[in-house]
């Protein structure tokens, strides 16, 4: 877990968005429109997920396991 709000900025995006068919959207409900990309934080000690909706265009973050 975080001890602080991190900024997309403190860390690196893994190449592309890869399609997550099975996750339904938390905001929209809809199934099989999200995708996601890992970050991991420059310190190394975070790595994290962002998803988003292509079909409502909601963003949220899921954290990962950290090191």
């Amino acid at each position: 877990m975080h001890t602080k709000p991190m900024s997309e900025s403190e860390g690196v995006f893994a190449a592309g968005w890869q399609p997550e068919p099975d996750r339904a959207c938390p905001s929209c409900s809809v199934r099989g429109q999200c995708s996601y990309r890992e970050w991991e934080s420059s310190c190394g000690g975070y790595d994290d997920y962002k998803f988003r909706c292509s079909a409502c265009g909601y963003t949220w973050w899921i954290e990962g396991i950290d090191s």
